[in-house]
């Protein structure tokens, strides 16, 4: 399936979900995407809302949720898919890498 835009699903990110709340603050979440990320940390996402879909469950992130006007960087949007992700799951989980199955719907895959 050929898709307009180019996406996450594109991406080799290095990435462990983990706790998004008392262990790690946002910015330190932010520190650790950009010290795993340092080439892709700034690409622009879309302001979009996106699904995530992982084992059988399913939530949404949007992008830009602080300023819809500005397309938020990668990092930023890797803080708050972490949160959505620890807040469902609430367990670390190593990324394997995205399955893109829509214009703005993935499958997130574990690294075992």
């Amino acid at each position: 399936m050929k898709f307009k835009n180019k996406s996450i699903a594109d991406l080799q990110i290095n990435w462990t979900f983990i706790e998004a709340d008392l262990t790690n603050s946002i910015d330190q979440i932010k520190s650790k995407f950009k010290n795993k990320n340092p080439s892709i940390s700034n690409l622009k996402v879309l302001y979009e809302r996106y699904k995530f879909k992982f084992e059988n469950y399913e939530f949404y992130v949007t992008s830009g949720f602080t300023n819809e006007d500005d397309n938020e960087s990668l990092c930023e949007f890797f803080e708050w898919l972490n949160y959505r992700f620890w807040d469902t799951f609430q367990r670390n989980v190593k990324l394997s890498h995205f399955e893109r199955i829509a214009e703005n719907e993935f499958i997130i895959h574990e690294k075992k």
